[in-house]
């Protein structure tokens, strides 16, 4: 039953995207020319919205992924010891692969959604939302970056396979909540989650390992939002979960252990004021607790060691700001200050002398910080938007000892124990900048047909610690990176035709490290120039 007429909603989107990202890279171990860098992603989305009556409506969504393509690619030595800039083995078009295949990596992605509305009185509304996903990948990766000449000193040669096998997913969250009246909204509702996957993980020196893991968690929830007055509005809210992981190693495994459980349930909240000093500008407040449950990481298993596991964190934030709309609507002004403290921070220590990946616990991480954007039409045509970041982070934990470099190669700044292991109490959080830039300019052309528009953004970060421990080598340094835009946009963006460039100064900027071998790197993609065409069709 249910027809579609002029009211209903039905959209969709087709695009073409052509990519000219002269971004291949020689082998130069197995003299293939542009062996890698090529990425094939092909993915399809459809949604119907149902809406029989006045009462009710189904929403249906189904997506499809399928992507073919490079892994990082990881270059041996590219840091010298006592510095982090990128050395003379560095070359963006070349590397010296001898295992990994040339780096592959696949996956994926099938899923669906079902979201009803009812009206269940003229006040009240139920809503059921329903979701699967499935999903397959797998990266191969010569991850020592070189071969048994180099570049640089390399101690001994490593490739390995990870993969995500048969995970499927299920979700469903049940919710009731009251139209918005005058002076309060409220909702409240349950919600379950039910995950399992396996990982395959192949070190090519034994067969590979198996582990399956299942993660079961459920909730129930309420909020509301009350205006205590024309200027003051209340909101709070309180969330159970309970939440539990299991992971063991199937009969196939090459190599087993003894099952892993973890198992928290806890309560979290959130409390907030806001005041509207005017029509235009509010000021808030806000107060939150949360919880992340218990992880377990069983990758280790694979290397002849256990699996390591870490107990829930708890984050306590505040956070005070305010919103505006300035000039008749022209110029948006939002900043806020934030804190925030993790109770026993799960952290991940990758590498090392043994070559691990363990989860640990720090007793408490910390950051203080702020946050600040602008959006101002400085002409008809000339829109400006910038927006910055600030944001303190700190391991406090005096007992809390990391594995360094297993290479030797690297400067460790931290304190050592007798162990030789890091004291990293009062480190920075991983790959955490303590400033963000991000500033874009777009000029629009207004024609009868539709308009002209070129745009240009530009991020500037300052320098983050990318390990746990700090090294001299193991740091980003500042990076910028910068795109443009041209196109025409017609029916109001119903038609879209436009080419981009993405890092056009072509920067090279170190993203990331492995310290256990050599001092190898990755960095970012290289200048990216390409073409779009997007078409919406159907009722906007």
């Amino acid at each position: 039953g249910g027809s579609l007429n002029d009211d209903d909603t039905v959209m969709g989107r087709f695009s073409i995207f052509n990519l000219n990202r002269d971004d291949w890279i020689d082998n130069s171990f197995t003299g293939e020319s542009d062996a890698m860098g090529e990425n094939k992603d092909l993915a399809i989305r459809g949604q119907l919205l149902f809406q029989p009556s006045d009462e009710f409506s189904a929403l249906v969504n189904v997506h499809w992924r399928d992507y073919e393509g490079t892994s990082e690619i990881f270059r041996a030595n590219i840091l010298t010891t006592g510095s982090d800039a990128l050395n003379e083995n560095f070359d963006r078009d070349v590397v010296a692969f001898n295992e990994g295949d040339n780096n592959p990596q696949t996956a994926e992605q099938t899923g669906m959604s079902l979201k009803l509305d009812w009206d269940v009185s003229e006040t009240m509304t139920l809503t059921s939302i329903t979701a699967y996903e499935s999903a397959e990948d797998s990266s191969l990766g010569d991850i020592d970056g070189g071969n048994e000449d180099g570049p640089g000193f390399i101690p001994f040669q490593s490739v390995t396979r990870d993969g995500i096998n048969d995970l499927t997913q299920l979700t469903q969250e049940l919710r009731i909540s009251s139209d918005a009246s005058d002076e309060l909204f409220w909702q409240a509702g349950v919600y379950y989650f039910d995950e399992e996957y396996k990982i395959l993980t192949e070190p090519f020196f034994v067969p590979g390992t198996v582990r399956k893991h299942t993660n079961t968690s459920w909730a129930v929830f309420g909020q509301f939002s009350y205006d205590l007055s024309a200027a003051w509005n209340l909101t709070a809210g309180v969330r159970y979960t309970d939440d539990e992981k299991d992971m063991m190693t199937p009969p196939e495994s090459f190599l087993t252990t003894d099952p892993v459980n973890v198992q928290d349930d806890q309560a979290s909240w959130d409390v907030s004021l806001l005041y509207a000093l005017s029509d235009d500008v509010n000021v808030y407040g806000r107060v939150a607790n949360g919880f992340r449950g218990p992880s377990i990481q069983g990758r280790d298993i694979a290397f002849f060691g256990l699996p390591s596991t870490a107990t829930s964190e708890t984050i306590t934030s505040a956070e005070v700001g305010f919103k505006s709309t300035l000039n008749e609507g022209r110029v948006r002004v939002n900043g806020a200050v934030f804190y925030y403290q993790v109770d026993d921070q799960q952290i991940t220590a990758v590498g090392g002398v043994d070559n691990s990946i363990q989860l640990v616990n720090a007793d408490n991480a910390n950051a203080i910080g702020f946050d600040f954007d602008l959006e101002a039409l400085l002409t008809d045509n000339l829109l400006l938007q910038v927006a910055v970041g600030y944001n303190d982070t700190e391991i406090d934990d005096p007992n809390l000892r990391i594995p360094t470099c297993g290479s030797g190669a690297c400067t460790v700044v931290d304190d050592v124990d007798l162990d030789g292991f890091a004291i990293v109490d009062g480190n920075p959080l991983p790959n955490a900048p303590e400033w963000n830039y991000n500033i874009r300019l777009q000029y629009t052309i207004p024609v009868a047909a539709g308009e002209f528009y070129a745009a240009t953004d530009w991020m500037f970060q300052s320098d983050m610690q990318f390990l746990i421990y700090d090294a001299v080598e193991f740091h980003s340094g500042d990076i910028m990176e910068g795109g443009v835009r041209f196109g025409f946009a017609h029916d109001s963006g119903r038609w879209d035709a436009a080419v981009f460039g993405r890092n056009i100064t072509d920067e090279e900027n170190l993203k990331g490290v492995i310290d256990f071998n050599n001092n190898t790197g990755f960095v970012n993609d290289r200048r990216i120039w390409g073409a779009t065409f997007s078409y919406y069709f159907g009722n906007r």
